[in-house]
């Protein structure tokens, strides 16, 4: 199963267990072997697999990954004007870990 939505607003925290818990799974696909997704969701989550043409499970991991990021930093890692800029700057890899870039 590949979730494909794997941004902020699909995190919630139990408030009783303080774990995390990921929801909604409405564009979750089961994803059978040698099948690839080709469909973006949210710009700043894409994977550079995604804008090749080519989604597996391990794009998923890259949200993760880029969640993290937001949750530690307070931004995203690739920044952009407009969503072909940030497709640009992940595609080739550009970030930063400097404040005010």
């Amino acid at each position: 199963m590949v979730h494909r939505d794997i941004r902020l607003e699909n995190v919630m925290c139990d408030a009783v267990t303080g774990d995390y818990k990921l929801i909604d799974f409405g564009l979750s696909r089961k994803l059978a072997p040698g099948k690839k997704f080709t469909e973006t969701i949210s710009p700043h989550f894409t994977a550079p697999e995604i804008l090749d043409g080519r989604f597996a499970s391990k794009c998923d991991m890259w949200a993760i990954g880029v969640l993290c990021y937001r949750l530690v930093s307070g931004r995203y890692p690739f920044q952009g004007k407009n969503t072909q800029e940030i497709c640009y700057a992940i595609h080739k890899g550009q970030y930063s870990f400097k404040d005010g870039d």
